[in-house]
């Protein structure tokens, strides 16, 4: 469902607008990862820096039965491995700035990804390419997530910016953006560092 607006009265975000209607909300909650910028500007929320990064992954078969291997990170290499359907999955940690986007495959950054798997292990030389996507990954300018109550729009919930680790941090920032959004507080993480007023200009 595409958002087309954000309906303001008196300053608070009371209903989101998309192309079947509206629909009416106490809280409006901005989880659109890589538009999650798009979205706040629908709002006339405060402006945040947010820029998503494309991530190439490739997945390959390899001479081996890898199922039960660690994932393997090397930033040195600028590198990471690791066990996907019987083979691997490896990915050159590459971090493209783009505008959001359905992003395609780098075959630049698949074929750096496996030169650098040469230099690091021979014997893990790709047998058969089975297949590649790309990602977006987007960071605030520290890298922190953004969570939290816009400081000029009431009512207009960020919860964005969590960068290449959404999956494994989402029942931590759901958590806190629950008792942020239900007791006006949380106990569990430092509000204040993702607060989105950390970055409002004097």
């Amino acid at each position: 469902m595409e958002v087309r607006g954000v309906r303001v009265e008196h300053g608070r975000a009371t209903a989101v607008v998309t192309a079947d209607g509206e629909i009416a909300a106490r809280w409006v909650v901005n989880a659109a990862g890589a538009w999650a910028g798009a979205v706040a500007a629908l709002a006339g929320a405060a402006p945040i820096p947010l820029v998503p990064h494309r991530r190439t992954i490739v997945v390959f078969d390899v001479p081996f039965d890898a199922r039960a291997w660690p994932m393997v990170a090397s930033d040195a290499d600028q590198l990471y491995f690791a066990p996907e359907s019987g083979g691997l999955k490896l990915s050159p940690m590459d971090e493209e700035p783009m505008e959001a986007c359905d992003p395609q495959a780098d075959d630049v950054a698949v074929a750096r990804g496996f030169e650098r798997l040469a230099r690091l292990a021979p014997a893990l030389v790709p047998h058969a390419l089975r297949r590649k996507w790309a990602g977006l990954r987007t960071f605030a300018p520290d890298r922190v997530p953004v969570v939290g109550e816009d400081p000029r729009v009431r009512g207009f919930f960020w919860l964005a910016g969590q960068g290449g680790c959404g999956i494994e941090t989402s029942p931590l920032m759901g958590q806190v953006a629950a008792d942020l959004l239900v007791e006006g507080r949380t106990e569990r993480f430092g509000a204040s560092q993702l607060a989105p007023a950390r970055f409002a200009t004097a």
